[in-house]
């Protein structure tokens, strides 16, 4: 039978606390808006040798059997589901993030994980200023370079030198298969425009998943020498140094990033409205459309991000780092995020909002404000942004 959440709560109630803040597999239901049309599929979760390894107190949850798809995917995940959430007990929801795995082979991990995304950022460096062969991909504001195939060309070698057996999903060539627990997510140059166009808001991310949960993640900034790395259940880190979200508790009172693509039609202009809702809720908006705006909410110079069009190389990092940093990160109706690793991981689209825990729900609402008004008129709107800012 699946795991239900009244079944986990009665459960944890009666065990001690070592239980609390476990990495669970549960059923997740979303609802349509103009921001994810959303379908729940249940699959069977499965894995090479029919276990789920997504609990930290190394129980396999033998009885976990549905998975829900997120929005606009409408099918049925072949690979298993995996999401952080915290037990739903009084005593679980003291804990804000899980506990780190003693199983998992970290310092191995860890030394590799870092030699990539400083290699790659060092490749950055070197074709930074020059003529890089810009081309565009999908659409006209996504684009690669020869920085991009340097980079990740280099970080993919080291990986499979280092984990042959393990999977790979990078932005440029996609996807490496195979029957492995672990997965390494890659983004060789997040903000390929901005370093085109000579501007230094740009850098190299990676983010490692064991069976659809990130449990490492680093991202490098090359041009500030900025390293932030995050633990699953050990804590984030900017260059060697632990960093933490604003305790700020005004969301008037902090910056927020706001990133988007636009596009012709309806949905640019809502998308529009959107951001004119958020502004009105918070001190002011600021914008790189790259990881800069996420390693710096994670470190407390923003207090929120928000971005509408992100896929899974742009988030897994960011997913683990800033609720290790104290943060919260969901999609954008505040659901938890589900990475599926399927034929279709790299086509999904995972519109994101992340920020401080004391300023997640705030945001949260000015976004719900935005979806439940969205044309008229302004003026209605200003005095619930202010009281949503406080």
């Amino acid at each position: 039978m699946p795991i239900t959440n009244s079944e986990t709560t009665g459960k944890l109630k009666q065990g001690p606390k070592k239980n609390q803040g476990r990495i669970c597999i549960r059923p997740v239901l979303r609802t349509k808006s103009f921001l994810g049309r959303c379908a729940a599929d249940h699959a069977s979760l499965h894995t090479q040798n029919n276990r789920v390894f997504a609990s930290t107190d190394r129980n396999t949850l033998a009885n976990a059997r549905s998975a829900a798809s997120h929005q606009n995917w409408g099918q049925a995940a072949p690979w298993p589901v995996a999401h952080l959430s915290g037990m739903k007990s009084a005593k679980a929801s003291r804990r804000t993030k899980p506990l780190a795995d003693p199983q998992i082979p970290t310092e191995s991990f860890k030394q590799t994980l870092l030699a990539c995304v400083k290699g790659g950022g060092k490749i950055l460096l070197d074709y930074f200023g020059k003529t890089t062969n810009p081309r565009l991909k999908e659409s006209a504001s996504s684009v690669v370079c020869d920085a991009d195939l340097a980079s990740e060309k280099v970080i993919i070698e080291q990986i499979q030198q280092a984990f042959p057996e393990h999977s790979i999903v990078s932005e440029e060539s996609g996807s490496t298969w195979r029957p492995a627990e672990y997965t390494w997510i890659i983004d060789p140059l997040d903000g390929t425009s901005n370093f085109v166009a000579g501007i230094p808001w740009f850098g190299v991310q990676i983010g490692i998943l064991r069976v659809g949960s990130p449990i490492l993640a680093a991202m490098y900034l090359p041009v500030e020498d900025a390293l932030y790395y995050a633990e699953l259940g050990r804590g984030a880190w900017r260059n060697g140094k632990k960093i933490q979200v604003t305790p700020e508790p005004s969301l008037a009172k902090v910056l927020c990033a706001f990133g988007f693509d636009p596009q012709p039609g309806k949905r640019s202009r809502q998308r529009v409205e959107l951001l004119f809702r958020v502004a009105g809720a918070v001190r002011n908006t600021r914008a790189t459309n790259s990881l800069v705006d996420f390693c710096y909410t994670a470190d407390g110079r923003l207090g929120g991000c928000i971005n509408l069009q992100t896929k899974i190389w742009d988030i897994v990092p960011i997913a683990l780092i800033l609720p290790e940093a104290g943060g919260k990160f969901s999609y954008l109706d505040g659901k938890e995020i589900v990475f599926q690793l399927d034929a279709n991981t790299s086509a999904r689209e995972y519109p994101v909002l992340g920020a401080a825990r004391q300023l997640h729900p705030k945001l949260l609402e000015a976004v719900k404000l935005a979806e439940l008004e969205p044309a008229e008129p302004y003026r209605s709107s200003a005095t619930k942004l202010a009281t949503i800012g406080r």
